[in-house]
C-alpha cells in the first residue's frame, strides 16, 4: 500500500449502503437471518440499505464471475451509495477479482465491510491504495448477536462513520459457536462467555506503527497459492499482519504450513507485528450448560486446546525462523462474536509497553 492510501469518506445517518453478494447468495435458508441483519444495521445506525444485483435466492456460483463483478462495481460507481457490505462470505470471490475494473474503483472509493470470504475484494482494494473494513457483515456479524448497545454496534458505528476506531479494546464477552440460522430465537440471544483480554507475545518494549494487510488466513493461502494479486514484497515492510481463521477450524498444521511457506518465501519477515483474531474453536455442534445456545455458555476442553494449539504454532514458527515481532492473540475479528471492524490499510499502533492497540487512520 501507499503511505498515503485512500480513506473513502465516511457515511451518515440516513445514507444508502449497497449490499452486495461477490462471492455467495444468501439461499432461502438462511433468509430470515439474512433480514434480520438488515433490520438491525438501518435500525440501529439509520442507514437504509438496498440490494445490488441478486443477493437473496440465486447461488452466486450460478451467476457468472463477471456479473458478480460488474454488481460490485455497480455498487462503488452509484453516488446513491456511501459505502458498501457484503452480504456473506463463501468460497468462490476469489474469481471475480481479474473482471473488476481497477479505474471504477479508484475513481470511485467507498467503505468496504465484510469479512471471510471478502478478504480477496479487500486485499484487491489494499493494492489499489483503499482502505477498508474487516467486519459488518451482514451474514454472521449483524446476524448473530443483538446488535443493540453492543461491541459490533460500537465499532460498526466508527468504522462507517468516523475517521478512526481510536482505542481497540477487548470485548467483555464472546461467543464461539454458531447459531441455527433458521432459528430467530437464537439469533437474538447474546454471548456470555467471559473474555479475559488480549494475549501479547512480545518481549521488547517497543511501539509500532504500521498499515494493515490480510484477513481470512485461508484466503491468504490462496492468494499465495495462485500469485495474481499478491504485492512487491516492498510494499509490506513494517507493515501489520491481520490472521484469523475460519469456522472450518484449519489444523495446526494447516496453519504451520502456511506461515512456514510465508516465511520461506521472505513475507512474514516483512511484518512488523501481526494481531490474531480469536479463532472460531468450538465443534459445529453447539455445546451450553442451559438453555439456547448463548445460555451459560462454557468453552469446552477441546475448544481451548485448539486455540492455545494455534497460539503455539504461530509461536514456534517465528521462533524457528527468528522473527522477533510482537503477536497479539485474541482480537475480537473475524469468524467470532462479538466484532471490531478491524482496518484493512488502516493504520495502527501498538505500544507493548502498556498493551494497547489504536486505529490512528
Amino acid at each position: 500500500m501507499t503511505k498515503q492510501p485512500t480513506i473513502p469518506p465516511s457515511a451518515q445517518e440516513g445514507d444508502r449502503v449497497a449490499v452486495v453478494a461477490p462471492g455467495r447468495a444468501i439461499g432461502e435458508r438462511r433468509d430470515k437471518a439474512f433480514n434480520l441483519g438488515l433490520e438491525r444495521l438501518e435500525k440501529q445506525l439509520g442507514v437504509k440499505t438496498e440490494l445490488v444485483g441478486n443477493v437473496r435466492n440465486t447461488p452466486a456460483d450460478s451467476k457468472s464471475p463477471e456479473v458478480r463483478a460488474e454488481e460490485v462495481e455497480e455498487a462503488f460507481r452509484s453516488e446513491e451509495y456511501s459505502a458498501v457490505i457484503a452480504a456473506s462470505g463463501g468460497a468462490d470471490q476469489i474469481r471475480i477479482l481479474k473482471h473488476l475494473d481497477e479505474q471504477t474503483l479508484r475513481d470511485n472509493p467507498k467503505r468496504f465491510f465484510g469479512i471471510s470470504d471478502s478478504t480477496n475484494l479487500q486485499l484487491f482494494l489494499w493494492n489499489l491504495g483503499i482502505a477498508s473494513y474487516y467486519g459488518g457483515q451482514i451474514l454472521p456479524d449483524l446476524s448473530r448477536i443483538r446488535l443493540e448497545g453492543s461491541y459490533t454496534e460500537r465499532h460498526l458505528r466508527k468504522a462507517l462513520m468516523d475517521d478512526s476506531l481510536g482505542e481497540i479494546q477487548p470485548s467483555d464477552t464472546y461467543a464461539d459457536s454458531f447459531p441455527d440460522f433458521e432459528d430467530s430465537e437464537q439469533m437474538r440471544r447474546q454471548p456470555s462467555t467471559e473474555n479475559h483480554g488480549y494475549s501479547w507475545y512480545s518481549d521488547t518494549p517497543r511501539e509500532i506503527s504500521g498499515r494493515t494487510w490480510g484477513g481470512c488466513l485461508e484466503i491468504v493461502r490462496w492468494w499465495l497459492e495462485t500469485d495474481r494479486f499478491m504485492p512487491e514484497p516492498e510494499r509490506l515492510e513494517g507493515e501489520i499482519l491481520l490472521l484469523e481463521t475460519s469456522e472450518d477450524r484449519p489444523s495446526t498444521n494447516y496453519v504451520r504450513w502456511f506461515l512456514r511457506s510465508m516465511a520461506e518465501r521472505e513475507l512474514l519477515q516483512r511484518f512488523s507485528a501481526i494481531l490474531v483474531g480469536r479463532p472460531k474453536s468450538e465443534p459445529s455442534k453447539t455445546r451450553t450448560t442451559g438453555s439456547g445456545p448463548y445460555k451459560d455458555l462454557e468453552p469446552s476442553p477441546e475448544a481451548s486446546q485448539y486455540r492455545q494449539n494455534q497460539r503455539k504454532t504461530i509461536q514456534r514458527i517465528l521462533d524457528s525462523y527468528s522473527i522477533e515481532i510482537p503477536v497479539v492473540f485474541g482480537l475480537d475479528f473475524g469468524h467470532t462474536a462479538p466484532t471490531c471492524c478491524m482496518p484493512v490499510g488502516g493504520r495502527l499502533r501498538l505500544d507493548t509497553s502498556d498493551q494497547t492497540i489504536s486505529h490512528v487512520d
